[in-house]
Formats: structure tokens, C-alpha cells, sequence
């Protein structure tokens, strides 16, 4: 599910069509949502694209309807993903988050600093973090090691979903 419901990009990344989305659904727009099929590597996956651009998309990701379509989609298929905008910039992020079971932050280390990673994981573990996967690393490890710091240990390394 695309929820970034002011620059959706999923569907251009995808190459799926954007209309009767998330946003259609959650504003009445429609009953029915696109959900579109794409194979990925030998499997099918299926999306919800963003859909229409909206003039409110935090009035939006605060109506119950996100969280019944998410509970409908939880009862359709063994994982549901939910593709946010940026956690910090606006609270769409949180609103999504909050509809969630969990929530697993993704860390450009080319785009962010170091406080940003910081901010995010505060907020993400007061709701429902699971972990982080960092990506955006040149390949040289010689520079890994100034990252060491945005390991916060108070979290737990391993968790057991079995």
C-alpha cells in the first residue's frame, strides 16, 4: 500500500496504474480499490497504488477507514506492507504507522544524518518500531565505521515472529 497520499511514487517505480487508490478509497471516492498484480521474481505481489492527489492527506490517514482496510487486507494475505512518506517531515507517516502492526524504519545514510535517524526511531518506538534497514552505503567498509553510532542498543536485536 502506497500511503503516501501528497508524492506517491510507487506506482511510477511499479509502472501500475495510480487511479481508484488509497486516497479514492479513503475519501469515498470509491469502494472498490485497484489492487493490481505485478511479478517480482518469480512471484506475484499484489498493490495499492496512492491514488489522487489530496488536498488533505493527514485528514485522510486519520479516518477509521485506513485501519479497517488495512485489518481487511491483514485478513487477505500473509504480509501487509504500507509505504509511507519521510517519518519527520510530516505526521502522515505516523498516522500510517499507527494503523500497523509494526513498522520498519528505512535509513538512506546518503540522504540523512545522523540526528534525523535519531528523531525517527524516537518516534517509531513509542508506536510500534521493529527495526531498522539501512540502505544508501557506498561500498566501502572503511566507512561503515562512522555509522556505529546510529546503532541504538536499547532496542532488540533479534525478535522471533514464529
Amino acid at each position: 500500500i502506497d500511503s503516501d497520499l501528497r508524492q506517491g511514487v510507487l506506482h511510477k517505480n511499479l509502472g501500475i496504474a495510480n487511479d481508484d487508490g488509497l486516497s479514492n478509497v479513503l475519501a469515498g471516492k470509491t469502494n472498490n480499490p485497484n489492487i493490481q498484480k505485478i511479478s517480482i521474481l518469480d512471484s506475484t505481489i499484489d498493490v495499492l497504488a496512492s491514488g489522487s492527489a489530496s488536498v488533505d492527506p493527514v485528514k485522510l490517514l486519520s479516518t477509521p477507514k485506513l485501519e479497517l482496510l488495512i485489518k481487511s487486507f491483514e485478513e487477505q494475505y500473509d504480509l501487509v506492507l504500507v509505504d509511507t512518506p519521510p517519518v519527520l517531515e510530516m505526521v502522515d507517516a505516523i498516522k500510517s504507522s499507527s494503523c500497523c502492526n509494526g513498522s520498519v524504519l528505512v535509513v538512506r545514510l546518503d540522504e540523512v544524518n545522523k540526528s534525523q535517524v535519531e528523531q525517527s526511531i524516537n518516534l517509531l518506538s513509542k508506536i510500534n518500531l521493529l527495526g531498522t534497514i539501512v540502505n544508501g552505503l557506498k561500498d566501502n567498509k572503511l566507512r561503515y565505521s562512522k555509522y556505529k553510532s546510529y546503532i541504538n542498543t536499547s532496542l532488540p536485536k533479534v525478535r522471533d515472529f514464529s
